[in-house]
């Protein structure tokens, strides 16, 4: 039990940043979306992002093949469960279909940095998903787990905690994990 809450206490902690004061948000725009006839369902999307000084992204995942070369400036990109790479002009960075973009930021505070990204993806389906700092914590805990953390972490905080979409990402997670646990013992004593 002291390791459940160990780790709840870890994940926590490494989201403390969601929760500070937004940084400046990036500049978006959409260059080209192009459909890819020879790959059923799949669209090609270049973007351009400027990050203003001290800006950042939020926490989100693409669910798709992300390519980023940078223009100008410097920015520091880090995947779930890898080191931060900082990356300098004429320089890339991958993001696949299932990782996690935990920072995305503007490595200075006094100058933009931009760059570009071409992402294969579903067509129709949003270029960027946002990751509610629940669902971090969800996806890290064990399926045998997931009672005793809904149970003493979540239970009554559900409401204060996550919107109506939130929630059901949340409760997809829980259902999904506790689907893969082992089942309970329904053995009983005379």
């Amino acid at each position: 039990m002291k390791e459940i809450i160990l780790q709840i206490a870890i994940a926590a902690c490494a989201l403390a940043p969601q929760f500070a004061p937004a940084a400046p948000p990036p500049d978006v725009k959409e260059i080209i979306s192009k459909p890819l006839t020879d790959i059923p369902g799949k669209e090609g999307l270049v973007l351009t992002v400027t990050y203003p000084p001290g800006g950042a992204d939020e926490i989100h995942r693409h669910n798709a093949h992300a390519f980023v070369y940078v223009l100008e400036g410097s920015i520091v990109m880090q995947l779930r469960g890898a080191e931060p790479v900082t990356l300098k002009p004429g320089e890339g960075f991958y993001e696949g279909p299932n990782d996690v973009h935990i920072v995305g930021r503007n490595a200075s505070d006094s100058r933009p940095a931009k760059f570009v990204v071409f992402l294969v993806k579903n067509q129709g389906v949003p270029a960027l998903i946002p990751v509610i700092p629940a669902q971090i914590i969800l996806e890290s805990i064990e399926p045998k787990q997931i009672s005793f953390v809904f149970t003493h972490f979540f239970s009554g905080y559900s409401q204060k905690l996550f919107a109506a979409d939130s929630a059901q990402i949340v409760a997809e997670i829980i259902f999904e994990k506790a689907s893969k646990a082992p089942p309970h013992s329904t053995k009983t004593t005379a």
